[in-house]
């Protein structure tokens, strides 16, 4: 389910742009959630759609917001420092604030139905989100670079080692 969303929010966005209008963040959420409810409604009670949902409805909802804080902070903290390592602050703080954002979005529901308050959780969200991205990119490499190169043993090895690295 959270795969679907975001490839109906992702489809949302590319169409806006093909058709010249201005992505409405928001209304790629609403529509993907339209689009899966209409195809399943019981998608609704799955604990995938609500967390997906709660994580991506508080990044949208309260991005705004970060900004805000980001730019009430000294100028070294959000990333006005000169050259990269302004540019390295400034997405660092990007990540912590969508980390946050996900986690707190979704915090109600990791206690309903969990019963934890991991407070933890934006380290190693920090932490894992880099790997599940490589994780991402080294599998779609290996599905279109497999049939061509023969490599995609070696890929899905490595998306092996990472997968069981996250799961440490």
């Amino acid at each position: 389910l959270p795969t679907l969303r975001a490839g109906i929010m992702a489809g949302a966005f590319i169409a806006s742009y093909v058709l010249r209008r201005r992505p409405v963040a928001l209304h790629s959420l609403l529509l993907a959630a339209l689009v899966i409810l209409a195809w399943w409604p019981a998608a609704l009670f799955e604990i995938s759609f609500q967390l997906s949902f709660a994580a991506a409805g508080a990044i949208i909802l309260f991005w705004g917001g970060w900004q805000t804080v980001m730019r009430h902070l000294p100028g070294a903290w959000r990333g006005a420092g000169p050259g990269r390592w302004g540019r390295a602050a400034a997405w660092v703080l990007s990540l912590c604030g969508a980390a946050l954002l996900a986690n707190l979005g979704t915090l109600p529901l990791v206690w309903r139905y969990f019963h934890l308050f991991p407070a933890y959780f934006l380290p190693v969200n920090l932490l894992l989100a880099p790997l599940v991205a490589a994780c991402v990119l080294l599998g779609l490499a290996a599905s279109v670079l497999s049939p061509l190169f023969g490599v995609g043993q070696a890929l899905f090895g490595g998306i092996g080692l990472l997968a069981e690295a996250m799961i440490v």
